[in-house]
Parts: structure tokens; sequence; C-alpha cells
């Protein structure tokens, strides 16, 4: 299996978002075919089969897709408003691989502002999820907004956004081309 480029139109945040979602969820089918056959495994041994049962097994794949979608979306949305290039970008899919393949910016502060805005949209998600959550006693609803809140460790130097957030501060040039090799991406 080679990973795969999608071109992702849109300019809009949240079309931009659902876009993604789709793509990410069509091409990870098979997770969703792993989780109904667990459903169904646990809802026999159970003898219980209810939508809240159902959910309740479902919710941690449901927030890795939604997590994945928002923070390459946040991505995304920060390249086409920074380089005001309405179609830059692809998302990239592929067995290990999930990303932004664009082109790198002159400037560091666009490249640092690019690299940390997949994960500080997560972490907002996940701020916004996790606060009422706590207030309101509502565990599910802080499970989830802690989920995603940890996107913030890909700011940490070893992950790709951190790397590529120190590299341009650190003045050092950032070239999409060594980690994605172009013969491993089919269009």
């Amino acid at each position: 299996m080679q990973a795969r480029l999608y071109p992702i139109s849109g300019t809009s945040l949240p079309r931009l978002f659902l876009a993604i979602l789709v793509r990410i969820t069509i091409h990870l089918w098979w997770l969703w075919a792993a989780l109904v056959a667990v459903d169904l495994g646990f809802a026999a041994l159970a003898r219980l089969l209810t939508p809240t049962f159902a959910g309740a097994l479902a919710l941690p794949l449901l927030v890795l897709l939604n997590g994945l979608a928002l923070h390459e979306t946040g991505h995304l949305y920060l390249l086409r408003l920074r380089s005001r290039d309405p179609a830059a970008g692809r998302l990239l899919i592929g067995p290990g691989q999930l990303g932004i393949v664009r082109p790198a910016f002159p400037s560091a502060r666009d490249e640092v502002l690019v690299a940390c805005a997949g994960p500080i949209l997560s972490l907002s998600v996940g701020v916004a999820a996790t606060v009422p959550g706590w207030l309101l006693h509502a565990w599910l609803l802080f499970g989830c907004g802690l989920l995603l809140s940890a996107h913030v460790l890909c700011l940490c130097p070893w992950w790709s956004d951190g790397r590529a957030a120190w590299e341009a501060i650190s003045g050092s040039t950032r070239s999409p081309n060594k980690r994605i090799p172009s013969s491993a991406v089919r269009p």
C-alpha cells in the first residue's frame, strides 16, 4: 500500500475540516470494520446492543479521527492563509504517514506558524471540551477533551511539527522531500 496525495478544496475552516475528516475516514475504512466487529462481539458477550453501548465503544475512534482531522485542518488552513494560495497543500495519507505536503516558506515565522497551527487547533478544541467537562462532571466529555489536548505533544522537537518549528527557529532549512520520498507518493 502506497501513500496517496489528496487535493483538498476550500478555504473556510469548517469546509477544510469536513473534507479532511471524510478523506481520513474513507482511507482508514479498516479501522471502522474492526470497530464494528469489536462492537458486535462485545454486544454478543453482554447480550446487549444499545446505542449507548455501541457509542461508548466507538467514541475513542471518533475522537481519534476528529483529532487527526482537526490537527491537519489547522496546518492546511494557516498554510492557505499565510501563502494566500487557496489551492496550496495536499493531504498525504499512507502507511504510518498523515500530513500536509507543502512547499517551504521563505519566512521562518510562517514556517513556525504553520507547524504549530495543527497542534494548537486540536489543543484549543480539547480545552474547550475539557473545561466544561470538568465543571459539569461530564467525565466522558472531559476525557475526550484531554485526548484532543494531547496534540500539544506534537510540538516537541522529536515530532515532525515540533521539529519543523525548531528548525525554522534555529535557521536550518526544512526539506519536505527528505521527509516524504516522491517514489512513495501516488497522486
